[in-house]
């Protein structure tokens, strides 16, 4: 049976937004800043959609 729709792209979401932080973290702002378009585009199809975000 395939992954929950919400479920896959909740997992892509996190998975972003932490090697975001991680590259902010480690001082690579650029790699961190390529990541926000990503981010953004998740975030917006959460909200398209009427899902809550994930934390």
């Amino acid at each position: 049976m395939p992954d929950d729709p919400k479920l896959a792209l909740a997992k892509k979401l996190t998975a972003a937004r932490r090697m975001r932080m991680v590259h902010y973290l480690c001082d690579r702002h650029a790699e961190g800043d390529k990541l926000t378009p990503l981010i953004e585009q998740l975030e917006n199809r959460f909200r398209l959609e009427g899902w809550k975000l994930p934390e």
